[in-house]
This record gives C-alpha cells, structure tokens and sequence, in this order.
C-alpha cells in the first residue's frame, strides 16, 4: 500500500513538470509565430494612398495591343489581392464605366503605356480601340494638345505636358497617382461642358461620341465657348442662326436637312467622315486641340458674318458685316480685273514686298488666285478678316503687341475693335509665344511665322489652354 502510494506520488509529479513543459513550450512557440508575422509584415506594408504611388518607366516601344502592367511580377491582376480593395473611387463619368481605367484604380494593374496609341505627327492611320487614346481623348478635354515636335508620339507629348504640369515625374505610364489626378480634373471639366452644353441650341441635334473620343458634350460646350464670346449683335442665340452657319460654312460638320439634321462633329472626330459615318480606318491626325477647335469656329463664323461673302438672311447673323473697309487695307479692292465670281474675292495685295509685317499668319493672306509667279499676290481677302477677326478674339493681347510695331495691324486692330466689337477688347493669348514662334517657324511658315494665328499659344510648351475667351 505505501509502495502504492509513492508510485502515485512519482506520477503526480511527472504529469505536473509535463505540463509545464507544454506550457512553456505553447508560449514559446506563440512568440515565434507573433514576430514571424511581424516580420512579414514589415516586408510587405499595407498599400499606400494613390497619390504616393510611382512606376518606373519601360523602354518607349510601339505595339500593337495594349500594354500593362501588373503590380506584382510575380501574380496576375486576378491574383492580385488589391483587385479586391480599391485605391480610389474614379469620379469623371467618363472614365468611371471603363474596364482598364476601373482596373488601374483597384490596383489590379500597375499601369498603361501611354505610347501602345502610337500616332506621331508624320501621319499614319493608327486605332483608337485603345485605353491609351481613351486617355489622349481625356487629356484634350483638359485643354492639352499637339507642339512643334514632330518627332514626339502625340500621346506621350500630351501626357509629358500633363505630368509636367502636375508636379508628376514624366515617364509613358497612366499609372494610378496620373490616372486619379487626370481623373478629378475631368469631373470638374465635364459639370462644367454639361452646363454650357444645354445652353447651346443645337446640342439635342449633335451626333454621339465615337467610341474613346472626347463627348458631344465637350463638343457642345466648344462652341457655346466660341459664340458667347461675341456680341449678341453677331451671334443671334437660336437653332435658326446657327444651323445657318452650319450650312453655309459648317462642311462635314452638318449632315441632313428640315428637322433631320445632325451636327456630325467631324471638326472633333477624325473618324467622322461625310453625312456623320465612321471611318473605321482610325485616326490619320487631330483636326486640333480644343482651343484651335474653338478658333476654327470662330474664323469660320466670321466668313459667316461677311457681306462680301454672303447676302442678309432674316433671323440669323449672315452678312451683317460689311467688310469691304477691312479688305482695302491690304487689297486693292478697286481692282476688278480679275474674276469676282472667285470663292472670296480675290484682289491684288497693295504692298506685297511689306505683307510679312501686315498679316497676323500666313492663312491671313488668303489663297492664291494660281499657281503662276504673276498672280502669287492675287489673294482671297476674305482670308484676311476671318483670320484677324479669330485673333482678336482668341489672340488679343498677341494682336495687341504686334500691332505696337506695325501700322497696318494696328489699322486692322482699330477698324476691328470699331466696327465689328464696338469697342470691346479681349485678354487672350501668349505675348511669349511671339518669340517662341519666330525662334521656331513651322514648316507652313509664310509670313510672320505662324501659320496660323493660334499658334502663338497652341505651339507654346507645355501650354494648357484654360476654356476662357474674356
């Protein structure tokens, strides 16, 4: 029985040093496992706001299909966790409904090369089924467009202008900090183009985006810009005025007739052909960013306006302007021996050793009568009104400072601001780009070199216009 009894007492105390032993060993075991995971942790943090992301930039290749990258080389976007949890909440309408730009806010992909929409200024015809030209479309509804650089992808210049702009390093990427901040500007851009549009009369007739391009709401707002810039006087604010300019001046930019009609938008639209088709051979070249966009209206509307062009029509603005004291500054309009039934009346130019210092651009002074030596100063002068009334709108402080050293802009400036605007003036364009273009003259260059008067600004560096016209 005390035999008993000690072998009780032995196992008692083996079962209690056994216990401590496991216990011991539990929480041995616990301290390992916490500070492995701290460890993992530490290598792997929780992701970091957008706005503190970066990609590094890939070598610029052309390519055929879209390029992406994922966020980790070694998982595909579907084995990425971030696809599960986003990294900001896309805003602009039209950004938000796309399938890549929704995949790059969720960090399921890293980023995309701006440069898979390889289109240069030497022309090619080039898709637009792409997020990259998606984003080229996005980033002329901010104001953005084409250089001198005929050497740059159109993509990456216009994407290099944003980054710059933004304090973001420049690479090709629409990563998420560029995608966000493009993002948040265009929400503002589009409740802004939404407004203006409905307070254009013909915004119910314009035709629906292609696919990827910028909306016809963009579109409307354009040329709500470019008319409620003039005088009432000259822009009758109705259905009736304006779909007279379009049928006098708009070309491909009106299809149908009655009340059938669509405004095609083919001045937006490389796409866009005759009668509001599609060309589904891509994009050849950008007609121009939104300001050379509202300019063009502007030039073309003054045509519109001209007597010399066309007769008074009741309910619109047509011919309300009697140009021909405009034309005899730099035409001898007395001469009628060459045809007057010409497109815009050609005349001879009264001082054609002195036109470099009297014309604005080379546009300024119309089309050649022909090709012949002779006649190479027989021009339209029409030309010459549409082009310096579109500068005194969208280059007055430009027209301004050139005219300072020439009189016969300073004429044209003053008959202007007198007889068309009643004496009203605009704060418009780049005084800087005045040296800029004559340090640069383009390839068209014919007179003061720019081609045409926008590109004072449009040809400036890293210039964004800013949708103002005042």
């Amino acid at each position: 029985m005390k035999n008993q009894k000690g072998f009780a007492t032995f196992s008692l105390i083996i079962l209690v040093i056994l216990g401590i032993v496991v216990v011991a060993g539990g929480y041995v075991m616990y301290t390992k496992d916490r500070t492995e995971v701290e460890v993992v942790d530490n290598k792997f943090p929780k992701p970091q706001a957008a706005s503190n992301e970066k990609q590094d930039a890939e070598p610029l290749t052309a390519q055929s299909k879209e390029t992406v990258t994922p966020t980790s080389s070694s998982q595909t976007p579907t084995e990425n966790p971030q696809s599960k949890k986003s990294v900001f909440a896309l805003k602009s309408q039209f950004l938000k409904n796309d399938a890549t730009a929704q995949k790059i806010a969720s960090g399921e992909i890293g980023n995309v090369d701006i440069s898979t929409f390889p289109l240069k200024n030497i022309r090619s015809y080039v898709s637009t089924n792409s997020f990259a030209y998606r984003t080229v479309s996005a980033l002329r509804m901010l104001g953005y467009q084409e250089g001198l650089n005929s050497e740059t992808w159109v993509g990456q210049e216009f994407l290099g202008d944003f980054k710059r702009l933004n304090n973001i390093p420049v690479n090709t990427k629409i990563d998420a900090t560029t995608l966000q901040k493009i993002d948040e500007q265009l929400s503002v851009r589009e409740t802004e183009d939404l407004k203006l549009a409905k307070n254009f009369p013909l915004y119910p007739y314009f035709m629906e985006a292609p696919k990827n391009e910028p909306t016809k709401e963009h579109a409307a707002a354009l040329f709500n810009i470019a008319f409620s810039a003039l005088p009432s006087n000259l822009a009758i604010w109705s259905e009736t005025n304006f779909k007279a300019y379009l049928r006098d001046q708009g070309g491909k930019q009106f299809s149908g007739s009655g009340s059938n009609y669509k405004v095609c938008l083919s001045v937006l639209y490389p796409e866009v052909d005759d009668n509001c088709a599609l060309n589904t051979r891509g994009v050849l070249s950008f007609w121009g960013p939104a300001l050379s966009i509202v300019g063009t209206q502007i030039h073309e509307y003054a045509h519109f306006l001209d007597s010399n062009l066309y007769a008074k029509e009741s309910g619109t603005s047509r011919g309300v302007v009697d140009t021909t004291g405009f034309y005899s500054i730099s035409y001898d309009t007395n001469n009628t021996s060459y045809p007057t039934g010409s497109i815009g009346k050609p005349y001879p130019i009264r001082r054609s050793e002195n036109a470099k210092n009297e014309f604005l651009s080379g546009y300024a002074q119309g089309w050649a009568l022909s090709g012949n030596d002779s006649d190479k100063y027989i021009r339209t002068a029409g030309e010459d009104f549409a082009e310096h009334f579109a500068a005194y709108v969208g280059e007055g402080k430009v027209f301004r400072e050139l005219a300072k050293s020439s009189p016969v802009l300073a004429q044209k400036y003053d008959w202007l601001k007198q007889n068309v605007f009643n004496g009203r003036e605009y704060n418009t364009g780049e005084i800087k780009g005045i040296a800029f273009m004559k340090a640069n003259p383009s390839s068209q260059d014919v007179s003061s070199g720019a081609f045409n008067i926008l590109h004072f600004s449009t040809y400036l560096p890293d210039f964004a216009w800013n949708f103002k016209l005042q």
